[in-house]
């Protein structure tokens, strides 16, 4: 049985509100340059679960996904953040038992020619995308 469609801003607004502010953020790794405290700080709350429901939203649409895929669809549809924003974003679900990370033993490839693993939904991911039909 397929997913539903999540076209309307309120079934959108119901993943956004699962997920806004469940992820605790450090704006970077310790040992990351100034450059980067700076980037992960002037990104808000809102505009983090922003990215997150979009790459929900592109996975449900699309099925499991490699990062490289996922960030060229998200760009797509107008996303304006880096590839690292978006890598953060599907760990930051994974975190929250959305996603789930599958092997590089599909066959998927980076765009540098290496194995890549597949992000994908999680049995709880599907379950509440199918609850917020209802």
């Amino acid at each position: 049985m397929g997913l539903p469609d999540l076209t309307t801003e309120s079934e959108s607004a119901v993943i956004t509100s699962k997920i806004a502010g469940s992820v605790e953020h450090l704006p970077s790794r310790a040992d990351d340059p100034d450059e980067s405290w700076a980037a992960g700080l002037a990104i808000t709350g809102a505009q983090r679960a922003g990215v997150r429901e979009q790459v929900l939203q592109i996975i449900h649409e699309r099925g499991p996904l490699t990062a490289d895929a996922l960030f060229e669809e998200y760009q797509q549809r107008g996303g304006k953040r880096l590839p690292q924003r978006v890598r953060t974003a599907c760990a930051e679900l994974g975190r929250l038992g959305m996603l789930e990370r599958r092997g590089g033993a599909h066959g998927s490839v980076s765009a540098a020619g290496n194995a890549a693993a597949l992000w994908a939904l999680t049995a709880r991911a599907q379950d509440e995308l199918l609850r917020s039909r209802s």
